[in-house]
């Protein structure tokens, strides 16, 4: 009867967790980070050939290929490399059908039905007092060759007609918000700078391209987003992509990288370093921030999680999933505020890491605390393991921790087909008189049988004295060719 109840306190923790989870996703804090789109290739310069006619050849602006090669000028050396950054992050915002201009990036995203069609690079409003202004516009009226009617701060007084004189180039968008538009320009070597009087230039070629695309209504949300956060399916890591502050609307770019990362729940368990450098270099390419290529098999097989394995302080994180295999079962205990696993009689807690922790509060406790990302608990994989009393073993030249469940595989017998004897008729035997036989015949010994070894089971290796943290993975593990090491398993603490 206790046991009874003891079970089914268990499942209704279980379910309140479960319950807890998904209120974290349908929150929207936890699940809102986009998914990478498109890639980064290479480009080998040309003799004489600068960053125009390259960044133009894939519809960039010069800035994006500057800050993604750490360049300051536009020269280029022939046979040089260079990183063309067609990967990028998309906006963290809504859109169904529409165009959404991020500032700090220069682009504008153009949407259908929920995808990403296309990315146009373009010029904006320069600082100080022609800083293009954010918030949700809509296209209200488009003309192809417009007349130019110079404002005040022009100091024109005749209208320009369309031709190479009109720095509206051959197309205008028009926005809900007098005097602002998106248009094509007679100055496209501007293209990715913040220089225009507010409105939103683009290379003519394109800006045709965008005329077609939308209709008077288009809805265009106008943000400022010079860190984004992104994830990548295929690795399971995750990404920030930084951009400088043009127009100096953040605390600070490290700051508001760090308040960005809080949002998510993944401050406690990103590097500073690593952070700091993104931030500083302000390159406009995805580069990685939580990841790696440590594998994690289970039984020797290879385990698919949500979040890629990551090291932090000495130790490997992984995300719970890893714990089904093994059997072990992970509890939310809302009265402790902590994760509670279970494996048989053994248990263990870990503190859950709150959004507003710091990296060096939540480094002080580290193997006691969990962290929540996507609805799923990050764990200290080696610190439970030991502690549920589970064998582990590091291949280190693999890089790859390998868990044994101890469960045992059930024999199967082999199903034998029955063998369809050939008819073969009998030869008659010879009848040989009782005379002939004077001795008799010796019966020959029975030949010695081979016992068969014992089939081993998947319990994994005996214990052994591996240390409990995981050492960080060399740059270029070289091949072990020395015996695979014994596994660990727990110390019933």
């Amino acid at each position: 009867m206790v046991l009874l109840r003891t079970r089914l306190s268990i499942f209704i923790i279980a379910i309140t967790f479960v319950i807890l989870a998904l209120h974290g996703i349908a929150d929207g804090s936890l699940n809102d980070i986009p998914i990478l789109e498109g890639k980064i290739v290479e480009y080998t310069a040309k003799s004489g050939e600068d960053l125009y006619p390259i960044a133009k050849k894939h519809n960039l602006a010069i800035e994006h290929v500057m800050f993604a090669n750490g360049m300051k000028g536009i020269k280029t050396r022939p046979g040089q490399k260079l990183l063309i950054p067609l990967r990028r992050i998309p906006p963290p915002v809504s859109m169904y059908n529409g165009l959404v201009l991020n500032l700090p990036e220069r682009g504008i995203y153009v949407y259908k039905n929920g995808k990403i069609k296309h990315f146009y690079p373009v010029a904006i409003g320069s600082t100080g007092k022609w800083m293009t202004p954010t918030g949700d516009f809509k296209i209200t009226n488009k003309v192809k060759k417009p007349t130019w009617l110079p404002p005040e701060w022009a100091k024109e007084e005749k209208p320009v007609p369309a031709g190479p004189d009109n720095p509206l180039g051959d197309r205008w968008m028009g926005l809900n918000k007098p005097g602002y538009g998106i248009h094509a320009t007679n100055r496209p070597v501007s293209i990715g700078l913040a220089t225009s009087h507010g409105c939103i230039r683009m290379y003519p070629e394109l800006a045709q391209e965008l005329f077609e695309q939308v209709s008077v209504g288009t809805p265009v949300k106008i943000i400022y987003e010079p860190v984004k956060l992104g994830y990548d399916p295929k690795d399971h890591r995750i990404y920030m992509e930084v951009y400088p502050d043009v127009y100096s609307k953040t605390p600070g770019l490290l700051k508001y990288a760090k308040e960005k990362l809080a949002e998510h729940n993944l401050l406690g368990l990103i590097n500073e370093k690593t952070m700091e450098k993104i931030v500083s270099q302000k390159r406009g390419i995805p580069e990685e921030i939580l990841g790696s290529d440590i594998t994690v098999k289970v039984d020797n097989r290879k385990q698919k999680l949500s979040f890629s394995p990551m090291i932090k302080d000495g130790k490997l994180w992984t995300t719970s999933e890893v714990l089904k295999p093994i059997g072990a079962v992970l509890v939310w205990n809302n009265k402790n505020k902590t994760v509670d696993i279970y494996n048989g009689r053994r248990k263990v807690s870990l503190k859950v890491a709150s959004v507003g922790d710091k990296p060096a509060e939540a480094n002080s406790n580290s193997e006691l605390v969990s962290y929540l990302w996507e609805g799923r608990t990050i764990i200290p994989i080696s610190y439970v393991l030991k502690q549920l009393g589970v064998n582990y073993q590091w291949v280190k030249s693999e890089q790859t921790l390998m868990v044994y469940s101890g469960k045992k595989k059930k024999k199967v017998k082999p199903k034998v087909k029955p063998t369809i004897k050939p008819t073969v008729k009998p030869t008659p035997k010879k009848v040989i008189k009782k005379k002939y036989f004077k001795k008799k015949t010796p019966t020959p010994s029975p030949k010695a049988t081979t016992t068969p070894s014992p089939t081993p089971t998947l319990e994994g290796p005996p214990p052994s004295t591996v240390p409990d943290d995981i050492p960080p993975p060399e740059k270029t593990p070289k091949e072990s060719h020395s015996p695979t090491p014994t596994p660990t398993r727990g110390n019933d603490k």
